[in-house]
């Protein structure tokens, strides 16, 4: 469950810039939560996330934050290591500049019809007939659902079920870190340099084998999804480097049955090409001298083969910030 909890919800930031919308595609209403009397009043978790600093010895720098994609209101107060980090930097490094792409129709439209069957198929033909109907009820019950989702791909479907599962848990992707850092940098006027693309993951997503899309939609389909996510976002909020790398690989995940091939897919695709990728990216702007504010999904940045293993293994100066 938290190997795809980790990853998928980037799809919170990616596709709902893109969602088809029906009349059925109401986002239901929040409802808030009641307040508890001064007595029961919890209190404020401390927001401490997980950063690094890489140095090439030449000039070049990056502050390396692993971000989460869906957060509350405890992520909009940063530590003064984070702010500090930011506003020392001469430009900001985020997976995709969704703001860019979100005043692009034009790019919006070629990708919007990548995620519609073309063949005149239906996504009931492509995934299991448990799943499907699993992932419709959950959508009809919140008023999701529209005769338009049955010609959409599985993506389309684990962005609306990430998205219900994130709200169950009080968070939401309009609060991720990505898009924090993404508004500052744009009403700034900071330098704004992408890691990947949006056609990439885009491309990405939707290329994933029918089998693996039907099992990340009965993993989303599950009654714990919510709660895996609130756990992933309350470890990032502590930022303990040990208990989120023990989340994050493949030992914490031993409820997983998903067969081997698949997994080999997913990893690949999802996890190991892309965190090589982004290390290139990182070498590349260090090399180009001046500091950068480098943010990307937590889970690509700790762990075995994680962004900051493979720079530390190539040879750079790294060190955790705190």
């Amino acid at each position: 469950m938290k190997r795809f909890l980790a990853f998928l919800l980037c799809l919170l930031m990616l596709f709902s810039l893109c969602a088809c919308t029906g009349e059925g595609d109401k986002k239901p209403e929040k409802t808030e939560a009641p307040t508890p009397s001064p007595s029961e009043e919890p209190e404020e978790a401390e927001c401490t996330p997980l950063m690094y600093k890489v140095t090439d010895g030449k000039g070049g720098a990056l502050y390396i934050l692993g971000s989460i994609h869906v957060a509350d209101d405890r992520a909009k107060d940063m530590p003064d290591y984070v702010t500090d980090a930011y506003d020392e930097s001469d430009y900001l490094c985020v997976e995709c500049d969704t703001f860019a792409f979100n005043s692009d129709m034009a790019a919006q439209r070629e990708l919007a019809e990548l995620v519609v069957y073309s063949d005149g198929s239906k996504i009931s033909d492509h995934i299991s007939a448990e799943t499907y109907e699993a992932a419709k009820a959950i959508l009809e019950e919140n008023g999701l659902y529209s005769y338009v989702y049955d010609y959409m791909k599985p993506a389309m479907w684990v962005s609306a079920l990430e998205t219900l599962s994130a709200e169950k848990a009080g968070l939401d992707s309009d609060s991720g870190i990505d898009l924090m850092f993404l508004k500052k940098a744009h009403k700034s006027g900071l330098e704004i340099r992408e890691i990947e693309s949006v056609e990439f993951q885009f491309n990405m997503l939707i290329g994933f084998s029918d089998e693996l899309m039907d099992a990340m939609l009965a993993s989303d389909c599950s009654e714990d999804a919510a709660e895996s996510s609130l756990e992933l976002y309350e470890l990032w909020l502590k930022g303990n480097e040990k208990a989120l790398i023990k989340a994050l690989t493949a030992e914490n995940d031993s409820d997983t049955d998903l067969p081997a091939e698949l997994l080999e897919e997913y990893n690949k695709a999802m996890i190991s090409d892309r965190n090589i990728g982004m290390a290139d990216k990182a070498e590349e702007y260090l090399a180009g001298g001046g500091t950068g504010f480098y943010i990307v999904g937590l889970a690509h940045v700790v762990g075995d083969g994680g962004i900051i293993d493979l720079l530390t293994q190539r040879g750079y100066t790294v060190e955790k910030i705190s």
